[in-house]
């Protein structure tokens, strides 16, 4: 019987290993980006920028960010708004 008590614990042991294994990488894994890397989010120098842009830092996964970088004016700004 004592046997039987060390597999059934050996087995969860086990089983709750290979889970934090499959499931952590997930998190350590996930990356942010920054749109357009320095150049921000801008009227890009080349039409092609942004496709380009992404197929820099493709593919993409679950858990990953896109943002971008803000600057102080960004939220006061009241002039070239869109109509």
């Amino acid at each position: 019987m004592a046997s039987a008590r060390l597999s059934t614990a050996t087995l969860m042991s086990v089983a709750a290993a290979f889970m934090l294994l499959v499931t952590l990488p997930m998190s350590t894994l996930a990356t942010s980006y920054v749109v357009g890397d320095r150049a921000g989010w801008s009227v890009p120098s080349s039409p092609m920028f942004y496709a380009e842009w992404v197929n820099k830092h493709s593919p993409f996964h679950i858990g990953d960010t896109l943002g971008k970088l803000f600057e102080k004016h960004d939220c006061c700004r009241t002039y070239n708004t869109v109509e």
